[in-house]
């Protein structure tokens, strides 16, 4: 496991502000990253949590002053259900936010959960290498590709993307999406891999809610013990880590890790 990184984070009173906050360093950093490099290249999260984030994203003033044409959207992970299942993080995200924007389909890549799961893991992988292959999205004496930024959210048993407890795909090295089955789920799911999580300039969890306090507290706090939690092995070899909590979900967090906000 990489080197244990002292995360960023930023409390806000209420979901509201907390998703304002988070679209806010969202166009700013994409922003800066588009000047730098002329693209960016990010991995959004379904769930109920980054929503909000979304449609502030699609409405004025971002759904206008950003350059959308210079994003390009990836999935850190996906039902295997068709892009207009209720269930879909597609669907979710397309409706409240990819279909107010005026953005390319093409820097739209969704995860294909309507296709065999191991055939949308192989062509999952290769439209990320094709994508952040040709603008140079990888890090030096790495084999892994460089986001510029993935959102993540949390569970209460400290799931991550579709990374569940004491599943095999917790172990992965080498492939950079895996698609499996989750036996407490009933179903298959697709995500992103720790290796590709990890190489990323920069990972941003958003969390809400006072059932979430326990297990970020435990996470931030790194006091799983002999438990390790899926989200204990989100650790950017060479980026950050930041926390977009509100109050309710930041309640157990101490006050000097709050400081750092």
């Amino acid at each position: 496991m990489a080197k244990s990184v002292t995360p960023r984070i930023i409390v806000k009173e209420d979901y509201e502000s907390l998703s304002q906050t988070a679209a806010e360093n969202f166009s700013f950093l994409a922003q800066k990253i588009i000047r730098e490099k002329g693209v960016f290249c990010c991995a959004l999260s379904g769930g109920s949590t980054p929503k909000r984030v979304y449609e502030i994203l699609g409405a004025p003033p971002y759904q206008t002053e950003l350059p959308w044409g210079k994003v390009h959207f990836f999935f850190s992970d996906e039902r295997s259900v068709p892009p207009d299942h209720p269930e879909s993080n597609f669907k979710m995200i397309d409706d409240c936010f990819f279909s107010k924007i005026e953005i390319p389909d093409q820097n739209i890549h969704r995860m294909k959960g309507e296709l065999d799961p191991e055939k949308a893991e192989m062509e999952y992988a290769q439209e990320i290498k094709d994508v952040l292959k040709l603008n140079q999205a990888f890090q030096e004496k790495s084999s892994f590709p460089r986001f510029d930024l993935i959102l993540l959210g949390i569970g209460s048993d400290g799931h991550t993307a579709s990374l569940f407890p004491g599943t095999a795909a917790l172990k992965e090295k080498e492939k950079w999406v895996t698609a499996y089955y989750v036996e407490k789920l009933k179903m298959y799911r697709i995500s992103l891999t720790f290796p590709v999580i990890n190489a990323a300039a920069a990972v941003a969890f958003l969390v809400s809610g006072s059932e979430k306090a326990e297990i970020v507290s435990r996470v931030i706090s790194r006091a799983s013990g002999d438990e390790l939690f899926p989200a204990d092995q989100v650790q950017p070899e060479s980026g950050e880590v930041i926390w977009y909590l509100d109050s309710d979900a930041a309640r157990l967090v101490s006050r000097v890790k709050q400081g750092e906000s």
